[in-house]
């Protein structure tokens, strides 16, 4: 089983800033020519995570062998069934029957049992290509073999806004992989704050936003001059990051 995603760093004159939010320590920024690797941002990087992610994820977890269930989400409801009126916060739903997932979307991968008595997608079983308990084995054959790598199931996890409004498959991500719009703004202003109110981006900026959708902003708010603001798109990069459980 793995667990991959990108990391926001700023690279300027070879000095390397990592940008994450989070309960995970971030790294201090570094100077790639101090670094004896061929590939010395991803270097630093993976071997940070290595160590403190999964520190974070086996504290979380026990060792990584809980995955979320790709039919998991914490947006309520599905547009076809019910939807329950409001959303509670940490609360996975299951896409499929749009209510309250009973074992919380989480797939423990070394128990086929628990898990295939857990859920209770039969419920809209007219929603399925197949019978329920033929459902159920396909989907939990698939996370075991690492075919859905899955979102870590712990407190600390956050949706990332944009990816929420893309109604992206995954939009919960992990500390590292999550900044906020605000961290890389100058001093807020009464123009800045206004600017942003007509664009619709200000009620976000504190929002947890990943590290991807981060770099789209410019395309995505086109009439914003965000280096107006302090904020610079040309030295941010992504970074990929895996890690890989037994």
């Amino acid at each position: 089983m793995h667990f991959e995603g990108l990391v926001l760093v700023e690279v300027e004159d070879n000095v390397v800033t990592p940008h994450w939010r989070g309960e995970v320590p971030c790294p201090q920024k570094f100077n790639i020519d101090d670094i004896d690797a061929d590939n010395p941002i991803e270097y630093v990087i993976g071997n940070w995570i290595e160590h403190y992610g999964r520190r974070w994820i086996d504290e979380f977890t026990g060792s990584g062998n809980g995955v979320n269930c790709p039919d998991g989400t914490l947006t309520p409801g599905n547009g076809e069934r019910q939807t329950p009126t409001t959303a509670t916060p940490d609360t996975w739903y299951c896409k499929i029957t749009g209510e309250t997932c009973p074992i919380q979307a989480l797939v423990p991968t070394d128990n086929k049992e628990a898990f295939i008595r857990g859920c209770n997608v039969e419920e809209a079983a007219e929603e399925l290509d197949k019978p329920p308990e033929q459902y159920k084995k396909g989907l939990f054959q698939a996370v075991r073999k690492g075919e859905f790598t899955g979102e870590h199931h712990m407190a600390g996890r956050e949706p990332c806004w944009q990816c929420q409004q893309k109604q992206a498959v995954e939009d919960v991500h992990d500390p590292w992989a999550l900044t906020a719009i605000h961290l890389h703004l100058d001093e807020e202003t009464m123009d800045r704050k206004k600017r942003f109110r007509q664009a619709g981006l200000e009620s976000w900026v504190g929002h947890p936003i990943c590290a991807e959708c981060f770099l789209e902003l410019p395309d995505l708010f086109p009439d914003v001059e965000f280096s107006k603001w302090g904020l610079n798109f040309e030295p941010y990069q992504t970074v990929p990051y895996r890690l890989d459980f037994d």
